[in-house]
């Protein structure tokens, strides 16, 4: 009988050592899929977050670049608009990110602060120069904007890079050096055209 009593205590403690490794392996498993979704969760809210801030710096460009077509008063609420829309966007980036992109964010949010105040000035005075020769306000601009734009060039990459988009370098520098042509044709179609 005392045989049966250990066998049967054999037993019940190897069920029980089964059953709480089974526990553990449920627990863990589950830890891991709750911790995966999760982690695809903040990639998808960092995708959404930095698309938004593309179509921000997209409609900020456009936005700056329409005070040729638009009454100063109409020009400069759009202006703010499109600004305090961009430098949202740069915080919910800035807070989503990884620290080292935060601090590119952050860099480039200062620095397009710092030239917002010179573009705002720049165009004041487009307006008030109504009439007269324009081209000294548009040149500081372009410039304004063509060394922001190589800016958000390179934001851009540093996130693409966070969400784990490859980048490929010869692509990288053709877009670059694109962008460079093109802002010498845009400062020739300006500037030479008068």
């Amino acid at each position: 009988m005392f045989e049966i009593d250990i066998g049967f205590a054999g037993t019940l403690l190897g069920a029980l050592i089964g059953a709480l490794a089974l526990l553990v392996t449920v627990r863990k498993t589950a830890e891991k899929v709750h911790d995966n979704f999760r982690a695809d969760k903040l990639a998808e809210a960092k995708r959404d977050v930095y698309l938004e801030l593309v179509d921000a710096w997209m409609i900020f460009i456009l936005d700056i670049n329409s005070f040729r077509i638009m009454p100063e008063k109409d020009f400069h609420i759009v202006f703010f608009q499109s600004n305090k829309r961009l430098v949202s966007s740069l915080h919910k980036s800035s807070f989503i990110s990884e620290p080292v992109t935060k601090k590119e964010i952050m860099d480039f949010t200062f620095e397009l602060s710092l030239k917002t105040k010179s573009i705002s000035v720049a165009i004041r005075s487009w307006y008030e120069n109504d009439g007269q020769d324009r081209v000294p306000e548009e040149q500081l601009l372009i410039n304004l904007m063509e060394d922001l734009g190589f800016k958000a060039l390179n934001l851009q990459n540093k996130l693409r890079e966070e969400l784990g988009i490859i980048n490929d370098q010869k692509i990288d520098e053709y877009i670059f050096n694109r962008q460079v042509v093109f802002s010498r044709q845009i400062k020739t179609q300006l500037f030479n055209s008068r």
